[in-house]
């Protein structure tokens, strides 16, 4: 009987350990990207690239102006902010030379310019999300423009969400 209870006992403190090991894993990034479905779909995809690689959850959201987004990256609220249009046309060398706090990193040229991911470079040396650096630089070179284009028309036809069609995405090409 003692022998019984020494054992369930054992196993109940193996139970209790093992979920305050799954604790640890409770900080998700904020990425941001301006009202628009190519925003949007880029940053679905990028949410559901670095979740199924990491396993770091991610919270997408849309921000309403820059200065917003730019108090909130500051803030540390937001890590991941998607620049379009005049905001990604400066090019990378530029925008990088100009902020000193963020990495920036090229996701694909569609016909309206440049997406580009701008990353909070503490994000990037933190110790929790050592393998977001990687995945940064390898999503660039898996995305394909024409591929991200025709899943953007299934999105503006509203027979797909954009998260819905980013998840199709990379499965159908074997990239998750």
């Amino acid at each position: 009987m003692k022998k019984q209870l020494t054992i369930l006992i054992l196993l109940l403190s193996l139970l209790l350990l093992q979920t305050n090991l799954y604790a640890c894993f409770g900080d998700k990034l904020g990425i941001s990207h301006k009202k628009g479905s190519v925003d949007e779909f880029a940053a679905q995809l990028v949410a559901v690239y670095i979740k199924e690689k990491t396993g770091i959850e991610s919270i997408v959201s849309e921000f309403k102006s820059v200065d917003s987004v730019n108090a909130s990256f500051k803030a540390n609220k937001t890590d991941i902010i998607i620049l379009t249009g005049e905001a990604s046309s400066a090019g990378i060398k530029t925008l990088a030379r100009k902020d000193k706090t963020s990495k920036f990193f090229k996701l694909l040229d569609i016909d309206s310019g440049k997406v580009i991911l701008r990353v909070s470079k503490k994000r990037l040396d933190d110790i929790k999300f050592f393998t977001l650096n990687k995945v940064m630089k390898r999503i660039g070179k898996i995305i394909n423009s024409a591929d991200f284009k025709a899943r953007l028309a299934r999105i503006k036809n509203r027979s797909k969400f954009p998260k819905q069609a980013a998840r199709e995405y990379l499965v159908e090409k074997d990239l998750i």
